[in-house]
């Protein structure tokens, strides 16, 4: 691309390049192409200001400075072109930075999460991904945070796709554990044992409550990868970005602000009978589908009734049930547990008392285990299914939890992409934050009694995945 192209480019840019996406540090993502070869311009608008310049400079600056020196260093990385300080879009007039944009590049979490890549395959990537933290300790630009997001696979080669944010210091046992929980979802306990043990000799972490503490503080208080939202009497937390690898999901890096949910909130609030799923006293349950990125996604949207009486009273009071359930799936998700994928809560109220809540969620694909076939998979899918619930809720006793309404119609069983059942929790304001033995499992159990194609020995790998967790 040479210099006149860029300044062609440039001078009818609105005219010439489409704007396709936000990121969550604020940078307004362009794509234009020149002689059929496809470019991002990363947009920050008022980035140079002094103020920002004191708290550690503009953005496009750190960026362009940072794949250079990737560059240099033969680290592979995203391709950068310029840096453009004081660039107008309009009457707008901010910072930029341009860098090669490759299609056929997919972001590691997505190729992890895909069941079906080979064995061989899989631990080649992993070997990448530690060759790449130790070039990048080597020169202490471990990425801050390390997270799974900063990388992507383009061809067979692992790049650094995210030198935005900073790249600074070594890769440190805090980094690591940075990773463990961006992953957890997406790998296996002995591919994050590989590379815990590659770069330290401290004993791995072991799980526990306090693991998913940090995730839960940022979600409580709409920081970090979540915001606050207030649309007109309502007030609550929403989801910016997704903060780790969720397989089930199909939002990727969607970015969302409070303009798209004040849009949004209309139609999560209109009413349609023919995608409720449940409608009585305690509440009503229903589907709507929103476009994001350009593909429909379906929601989960739940609106709790309030129980008649004082206990009811009370309840409007106290802490909004969904306030609450939106920080027990965070914090069971931050510890690695395969749930629903809660996307913003909000609340109504009036002289301090709660008038009305609401919570979606992104919907899980596939039939609940009360309904689900048991017959279809065939033998061996069907055990592993039913031993993967029984684990499920030995792992959550583990951490002296209790799911109090283990119930099948609170589970999913989700088909991942090499074709086998894995169970996802869903409702999850039944976990409880003390140990009650035993619960959970005889809950579920007496639930899988109701089955129409349950057998004992469906009952017995439920009691054998409980017990051998």
């Amino acid at each position: 691309m040479s210099p006149q192209q860029v300044q062609s480019i440039l001078a009818e840019f609105q005219h010439r390049a489409a704007r396709v996406a936000s990121r969550l540090d604020g940078a307004e993502v362009w794509r234009f192409a020149i002689d059929a070869r496809q470019y991002e311009l990363h947009y920050w608008e008022d980035d140079n200001t002094p103020l920002k310049k004191y708290i550690g400079g503009a953005r496009a600056a750190r960026e362009f400075a940072q794949l250079q020196t990737l560059q240099k260093l033969g680290i592979p990385a995203t391709r950068v072109i310029a840096n453009l300080k004081g660039f107008r879009i309009g009457d707008r007039k901010g910072d930029a930075c341009i860098v090669v944009y490759e299609p056929a590049a997919q972001n590691l979490e997505a190729v992890l999460a895909q069941r079906q890549l080979p064995g061989p395959q899989r631990m080649h990537l992993i070997a990448q991904l530690m060759q790449r933290l130790e070039r990048l300790h080597e020169a202490k630009l471990c990425p801050t945070p390390l997270s799974i997001d900063r990388f992507a696979l383009r061809g067979d080669e692992l790049i650094v796709a995210d030198a935005a944010r900073p790249l600074a210091g070594i890769v440190t046992s805090e980094r690591l554990r940075e990773l463990d929980r961006s992953t957890r979802l997406v790998t296996r306990a002995g591919e994050r044992l590989r590379v815990w043990r590659h770069f330290t000799s401290e004993p791995p972490p072991r799980g526990s409550r306090s693991d998913a503490n940090a995730l839960v503080r940022d979600a409580a208080r709409g920081v970090g990868a979540f915001g606050r939202i207030a649309i007109d009497d309502w007030v609550g937390r929403f989801v910016r970005q997704v903060p780790m690898a969720v397989p089930w999901s199909r939002l990727g890096d969607a970015v969302f602000d409070v303009a798209f949910w004040r849009d949004a909130l209309p139609l999560v609030q209109s009413s349609d009978s023919s995608k409720v799923f449940k409608s009585d006293p305690s509440g009503i349950v229903c589907a709507k589908t929103l476009r994001v990125n350009g593909a429909d996604i379906e929601l989960i949207v739940k609106r709790p009734a309030f129980k008649p009486g004082l206990k009811g009273e009370i309840q409007r009071w106290r802490t909004a049930r969904v306030a609450r359930v939106w920080k027990k799936t965070w914090r069971m998700l931050g510890l690695g547990f395969a749930c629903e994928l809660p996307l913003f809560w909000l609340e109504r109220r009036s002289g301090g008392r709660i008038v009305e809540q609401i919570i979606a969620f992104e919907r899980v694909s596939g039939e609940t285990m009360a309904k689900v076939d048991l017959d279809g998979p065939g033998t061996a899918h069907r055990e592993d299914l039913l031993y993967a619930c029984g684990r499920v809720l030995r792992r959550i006793e583990a951490m002296r939890f209790t799911h109090a309404d283990a119930k099948n119609t609170n589970w999913i069983a989700w088909r991942d992409p090499s074709g086998r059942d894995r169970p996802v929790l869903i409702d999850l304001d039944g976990i409880r934050f003390y140990p009650w033995r035993g619960l959970g499992i005889e809950r579920f159990v007496r639930a899988m009694k109701t089955h129409a194609q349950i057998t004992e020995e469906d009952v017995r790998a439920i009691e054998h995945g409980y017990r051998n967790s």
